[in-house]
């Protein structure tokens, strides 16, 4: 049979070589990467959204200044398996409808 995994819960926060990169939604949840994840932290209710447009760590996130469901996330270089650099990307995503642009 077809088997797949899914994610339950991201667990940390990678504070060593990235700042300023927490912010809240409209609604307060902390939203902040994780590995390559961009994750929304609801504290109160103990649940957590995460989202997955990127495939390699997640080192920077802003929020867009009049929207703060808005927030852009960039990656780092990413080295494939060949030894060949992969160019980072930046995902654009609405944490209150899921939607995710990435740009290349």
């Amino acid at each position: 049979p077809k088997q797949t995994l899914e994610v339950e819960w991201v667990y940390g926060y990678r504070g060593h070589d990235s700042r300023d990169n927490l912010s809240l939604d409209k609604r307060g949840r902390v939203i902040y990467p994780m590995a390559g994840f961009v994750l929304a932290l609801d504290y109160e209710n103990g649940a957590q959204e995460q989202f997955q447009g990127h495939t390699d760590d997640v080192l920077c996130l802003c929020k867009h200044p009049l929207n703060s469901d808005i927030v852009a996330t960039g990656q780092v270089a990413t080295i494939s398996m060949s030894g060949k650099s992969q160019h980072p990307h930046i995902c654009v995503t609405n944490v209150s409808t899921g939607d995710i642009i990435r740009l290349p």
